[in-house]
Protein backbone atom coordinates (compact mmCIF):
# COMPACT_ATOMS: atom_id res chain seq x y z
CA UNK A 1 0.00 0.00 0.00
CA UNK A 2 2.19 2.72 -1.35
CA UNK A 3 1.94 6.04 0.42
CA UNK A 4 0.61 4.77 3.75
CA UNK A 5 2.62 5.58 6.86
CA UNK A 6 1.61 3.41 9.80
CA UNK A 7 1.85 4.53 13.40
CA UNK A 8 4.90 3.12 15.22
CA UNK A 9 2.93 0.64 17.31
CA UNK A 10 1.23 -0.75 14.20
CA UNK A 11 4.47 -1.74 12.52
CA UNK A 12 5.90 -5.20 12.59
CA UNK A 13 9.47 -6.30 12.93
CA UNK A 14 9.04 -9.80 11.57
CA UNK A 15 9.21 -10.88 7.98
CA UNK A 16 7.19 -13.94 7.01
CA UNK A 17 7.69 -16.29 4.08
CA UNK A 18 4.61 -18.42 3.46
CA UNK A 19 4.43 -21.76 1.71
CA UNK A 20 0.98 -22.94 0.64
CA UNK A 21 1.71 -26.52 1.65
CA UNK A 22 0.25 -29.39 -0.33
CA UNK A 23 -2.30 -27.24 -2.12
CA UNK A 24 0.21 -25.66 -4.52
CA UNK A 25 2.97 -27.24 -6.56
CA UNK A 26 5.96 -25.20 -7.63
CA UNK A 27 7.52 -26.15 -10.97
CA UNK A 28 11.22 -26.65 -10.29
CA UNK A 29 13.77 -28.87 -11.95
CA UNK A 30 14.18 -32.27 -10.31
CA UNK A 31 17.72 -31.48 -9.19
CA UNK A 32 16.85 -28.09 -7.65
CA UNK A 33 17.78 -27.74 -4.01
CA UNK A 34 17.95 -24.80 -1.66
CA UNK A 35 19.42 -24.57 1.80
CA UNK A 36 17.49 -21.78 3.49
CA UNK A 37 20.00 -21.53 6.33
CA UNK A 38 22.77 -20.87 3.79
CA UNK A 39 20.60 -18.25 2.07
CA UNK A 40 19.84 -16.51 5.39
CA UNK A 41 23.53 -16.64 6.32
CA UNK A 42 24.45 -15.11 2.93
CA UNK A 43 22.46 -12.00 3.87
CA UNK A 44 25.26 -11.29 6.36
CA UNK A 45 22.79 -9.69 8.75
CA UNK A 46 23.57 -11.90 11.75
CA UNK A 47 20.35 -13.95 11.83
CA UNK A 48 20.48 -17.16 13.89
CA UNK A 49 18.00 -20.06 14.08
CA UNK A 50 15.45 -19.32 16.82
CA UNK A 51 15.89 -21.35 19.99
CA UNK A 52 14.77 -21.50 23.60
CA UNK A 53 16.63 -23.32 26.38
CA UNK A 54 18.94 -24.96 23.86
CA UNK A 55 16.12 -26.32 21.68
CA UNK A 56 16.28 -25.04 18.09
CA UNK A 57 12.93 -24.28 16.51
CA UNK A 58 12.53 -24.73 12.79
CA UNK A 59 11.06 -22.07 10.62
CA UNK A 60 12.34 -18.96 12.39
CA UNK A 61 15.51 -16.93 12.52
CA UNK A 62 16.16 -14.08 14.95
CA UNK A 63 18.61 -11.21 15.05
CA UNK A 64 20.60 -11.45 18.33
CA UNK A 65 20.81 -7.67 18.76
CA UNK A 66 17.17 -7.09 17.77
CA UNK A 67 15.17 -10.10 19.09
CA UNK A 68 11.92 -8.69 17.70
CA UNK A 69 13.37 -8.74 14.16
CA UNK A 70 12.56 -12.22 12.85
CA UNK A 71 12.44 -14.17 9.64
CA UNK A 72 9.57 -16.65 9.87
CA UNK A 73 9.00 -19.45 7.37
CA UNK A 74 5.34 -20.42 7.59
CA UNK A 75 2.88 -22.94 6.21
CA UNK A 76 -0.86 -23.41 6.64
CA UNK A 77 -1.74 -25.42 9.74
CA UNK A 78 -3.46 -28.63 8.61
CA UNK A 79 -3.33 -30.69 11.82
CA UNK A 80 -3.46 -30.27 15.58
CA UNK A 81 0.33 -30.25 15.83
CA UNK A 82 2.26 -27.00 16.16
CA UNK A 83 5.55 -28.75 15.40
CA UNK A 84 7.52 -27.34 12.45
CA UNK A 85 7.31 -29.34 9.22
CA UNK A 86 10.41 -29.87 7.12
CA UNK A 87 9.85 -29.08 3.44
CA UNK A 88 12.45 -30.12 0.88
CA UNK A 89 11.73 -27.33 -1.66
CA UNK A 90 12.88 -24.42 0.49
CA UNK A 91 15.16 -26.74 2.47
CA UNK A 92 13.88 -25.63 5.86
CA UNK A 93 11.26 -26.32 8.45
CA UNK A 94 8.04 -24.37 8.17
CA UNK A 95 6.04 -23.26 11.20
CA UNK A 96 2.32 -24.10 10.89
CA UNK A 97 0.11 -21.05 11.35
CA UNK A 98 -3.67 -21.26 11.76
CA UNK A 99 -5.77 -19.73 8.98
CA UNK A 100 -2.76 -18.98 6.77
CA UNK A 101 -4.48 -20.67 3.84
CA UNK A 102 -7.08 -17.88 3.92
CA UNK A 103 -4.38 -15.23 3.35
CA UNK A 104 -2.87 -17.21 0.49
CA UNK A 105 -6.10 -17.59 -1.48
CA UNK A 106 -5.94 -14.18 -3.11
CA UNK A 107 -2.42 -12.85 -3.46
CA UNK A 108 -1.04 -10.01 -5.52
CA UNK A 109 2.36 -8.95 -6.77
CA UNK A 110 3.72 -5.63 -5.58
CA UNK A 111 7.04 -3.85 -5.80
CA UNK A 112 9.17 -3.59 -2.68
CA UNK A 113 11.36 -0.49 -2.89
CA UNK A 114 14.77 -0.72 -1.28
CA UNK A 115 18.12 0.99 -1.44
CA UNK A 116 19.34 -1.85 -3.67
CA UNK A 117 16.52 -1.39 -6.17
CA UNK A 118 12.96 -2.60 -6.69
CA UNK A 119 11.99 -6.22 -6.04
CA UNK A 120 8.74 -7.99 -6.96
CA UNK A 121 7.17 -9.76 -4.00
CA UNK A 122 3.90 -11.62 -3.59
CA UNK A 123 1.70 -10.49 -0.70
CA UNK A 124 -1.78 -11.35 0.56
CA UNK A 125 -4.66 -9.10 -0.41
CA UNK A 126 -4.81 -6.40 2.32
CA UNK A 127 -8.41 -7.21 3.29
CA UNK A 128 -7.67 -10.93 3.60
CA UNK A 129 -4.52 -10.15 5.57
CA UNK A 130 -6.55 -7.99 7.98
CA UNK A 131 -9.08 -10.78 8.54
CA UNK A 132 -6.22 -13.25 9.01
CA UNK A 133 -4.71 -10.95 11.66
CA UNK A 134 -8.06 -10.90 13.50
CA UNK A 135 -8.30 -14.69 13.40
CA UNK A 136 -4.72 -15.14 14.63
CA UNK A 137 -5.32 -12.54 17.36
CA UNK A 138 -8.02 -14.82 18.78
CA UNK A 139 -5.61 -17.77 18.82
CA UNK A 140 -2.67 -16.11 20.62
CA UNK A 141 -2.00 -16.68 24.30
CA UNK A 142 0.80 -16.74 26.87
CA UNK A 143 4.09 -15.30 25.65
CA UNK A 144 2.47 -14.20 22.39
CA UNK A 145 0.09 -11.67 23.98
CA UNK A 146 2.34 -8.74 22.97
CA UNK A 147 2.27 -9.95 19.39
CA UNK A 148 -1.51 -10.40 19.68
CA UNK A 149 -1.91 -6.69 20.41
CA UNK A 150 0.08 -5.86 17.26
CA UNK A 151 -2.12 -8.27 15.28
CA UNK A 152 -5.20 -6.39 16.46
CA UNK A 153 -3.67 -2.95 15.78
CA UNK A 154 -2.54 -3.99 12.29
CA UNK A 155 -5.94 -5.48 11.46
CA UNK A 156 -7.72 -2.31 12.61
CA UNK A 157 -5.37 -0.07 10.59
CA UNK A 158 -5.78 -2.18 7.45
CA UNK A 159 -9.56 -2.34 7.76
CA UNK A 160 -9.76 1.41 8.37
CA UNK A 161 -7.55 2.10 5.33
CA UNK A 162 -9.50 -0.35 3.20
CA UNK A 163 -12.89 1.11 4.13
CA UNK A 164 -11.69 4.69 3.55
CA UNK A 165 -9.96 4.03 0.22
CA UNK A 166 -11.89 1.36 -1.62
CA UNK A 167 -15.51 2.37 -1.21
CA UNK A 168 -17.73 0.55 -3.68
CA UNK A 169 -14.91 -1.47 -5.24
CA UNK A 170 -15.59 -4.77 -3.51
CA UNK A 171 -16.69 -6.30 -0.26
CA UNK A 172 -14.10 -6.31 2.51
CA UNK A 173 -14.36 -10.09 2.72
CA UNK A 174 -16.00 -12.65 0.46
CA UNK A 175 -17.18 -15.35 2.85
CA UNK A 176 -17.60 -18.82 1.35
CA UNK A 177 -21.08 -20.19 1.09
Amino acid sequence: MLGVRWKDQQGTEDLGFAHAGRSVSVALSTNFSLNTQDVVRSLEMGFLPASTFGKVFGGSFVHPKQPEFRLDFLTAKTSESDAPIFNEQPGTSLQPLPFLHYSLEEVQQVVLLSGLGPVFVTVPHPARYAVHKLLVFGERSGTYLGKARKDLDQAAALIEWYLNNTAGQRKLVDWPG
